[in-house]
Protein backbone atom coordinates (compact mmCIF):
# COMPACT_ATOMS: atom_id res chain seq x y z
CA UNK A 1 0.00 0.00 0.00
CA UNK A 2 3.04 2.94 0.58
CA UNK A 3 3.49 2.31 -3.06
CA UNK A 4 -0.13 3.67 -4.22
CA UNK A 5 -0.26 5.99 -1.52
CA UNK A 6 3.30 7.89 -2.78
CA UNK A 7 1.22 7.66 -6.27
CA UNK A 8 -1.52 9.55 -4.77
CA UNK A 9 -3.87 6.75 -5.34
CA UNK A 10 -6.69 7.21 -3.22
CA UNK A 11 -9.46 4.63 -4.71
CA UNK A 12 -8.79 1.45 -6.83
CA UNK A 13 -11.81 -0.44 -8.81
CA UNK A 14 -11.61 -3.33 -9.46
CA UNK A 15 -12.59 -5.50 -12.30
CA UNK A 16 -11.58 -8.48 -11.79
CA UNK A 17 -12.53 -9.66 -8.63
CA UNK A 18 -12.09 -13.58 -9.25
CA UNK A 19 -8.80 -12.69 -9.23
CA UNK A 20 -8.31 -12.04 -5.48
CA UNK A 21 -8.89 -15.61 -4.89
CA UNK A 22 -4.96 -16.65 -4.45
CA UNK A 23 -2.01 -14.98 -3.23
CA UNK A 24 -0.87 -12.66 -2.64
CA UNK A 25 -4.38 -10.94 -3.62
CA UNK A 26 -5.85 -13.26 -1.67
CA UNK A 27 -7.53 -10.12 1.72
CA UNK A 28 -6.63 -7.45 -0.73
CA UNK A 29 -9.63 -5.45 -0.16
CA UNK A 30 -9.59 -5.29 3.33
CA UNK A 31 -5.56 -3.82 3.42
CA UNK A 32 -6.02 -1.55 0.70
CA UNK A 33 -9.66 -0.24 3.03
CA UNK A 34 -7.33 -0.52 6.04
CA UNK A 35 -4.52 1.92 4.27
CA UNK A 36 -7.67 4.37 3.51
CA UNK A 37 -7.83 3.84 0.13
CA UNK A 38 -11.49 3.13 -0.68
CA UNK A 39 -12.06 -0.06 -2.99
CA UNK A 40 -15.02 -1.11 -5.32
CA UNK A 41 -15.10 -4.11 -7.33
CA UNK A 42 -17.13 -4.53 -10.10
CA UNK A 43 -17.32 -8.11 -12.16
CA UNK A 44 -16.41 -7.32 -15.39
CA UNK A 45 -15.73 -10.53 -17.94
CA UNK A 46 -12.73 -10.85 -20.86
CA UNK A 47 -14.70 -10.93 -23.93
CA UNK A 48 -15.51 -8.89 -26.95
CA UNK A 49 -18.89 -9.31 -26.35
CA UNK A 50 -19.17 -8.14 -22.56
CA UNK A 51 -21.15 -5.07 -22.59
CA UNK A 52 -18.69 -2.90 -20.55
CA UNK A 53 -21.12 0.48 -20.75
CA UNK A 54 -24.18 -1.82 -18.76
CA UNK A 55 -22.27 -3.81 -16.56
CA UNK A 56 -19.54 -1.29 -14.85
CA UNK A 57 -19.79 2.19 -15.73
CA UNK A 58 -22.84 3.48 -14.31
CA UNK A 59 -21.58 2.11 -11.15
CA UNK A 60 -17.92 2.57 -11.70
CA UNK A 61 -18.11 5.84 -13.42
CA UNK A 62 -19.66 7.21 -9.94
CA UNK A 63 -17.17 5.52 -8.09
CA UNK A 64 -14.42 7.56 -9.98
CA UNK A 65 -16.25 10.81 -10.14
CA UNK A 66 -16.77 10.79 -6.23
CA UNK A 67 -13.30 9.50 -5.37
CA UNK A 68 -10.86 12.02 -8.06
CA UNK A 69 -12.11 15.00 -5.16
CA UNK A 70 -9.65 12.82 -2.83
CA UNK A 71 -6.64 11.70 -5.45
CA UNK A 72 -5.94 9.16 -7.96
CA UNK A 73 -8.20 6.30 -8.68
CA UNK A 74 -6.34 3.19 -10.02
CA UNK A 75 -8.49 0.89 -12.49
CA UNK A 76 -7.67 -2.82 -12.55
CA UNK A 77 -8.22 -5.50 -15.11
CA UNK A 78 -7.06 -8.59 -15.34
CA UNK A 79 -7.05 -10.29 -19.21
CA UNK A 80 -6.55 -7.80 -21.50
CA UNK A 81 -9.13 -7.01 -23.73
CA UNK A 82 -9.50 -3.18 -24.85
CA UNK A 83 -13.09 -1.05 -23.99
CA UNK A 84 -12.98 2.20 -25.15
CA UNK A 85 -15.26 4.42 -22.96
CA UNK A 86 -15.81 8.39 -22.81
CA UNK A 87 -16.86 10.37 -20.17
CA UNK A 88 -17.50 13.79 -19.29
CA UNK A 89 -14.55 14.20 -17.14
CA UNK A 90 -12.35 13.20 -19.41
CA UNK A 91 -10.52 15.31 -21.83
CA UNK A 92 -10.75 12.39 -24.48
CA UNK A 93 -11.49 9.10 -25.10
CA UNK A 94 -10.16 6.86 -21.92
CA UNK A 95 -9.17 3.28 -23.25
CA UNK A 96 -9.10 0.60 -20.77
CA UNK A 97 -7.14 -2.44 -20.94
Amino acid sequence: MPKLQRLGIRAVLNLCPDCLQEAPYFGLPGRLEDAGIAYLQIHASDHSDFDMRQAVLPAGCAFIDANLKRGGVLVNCWGGEVYEISHPALSGTLELR
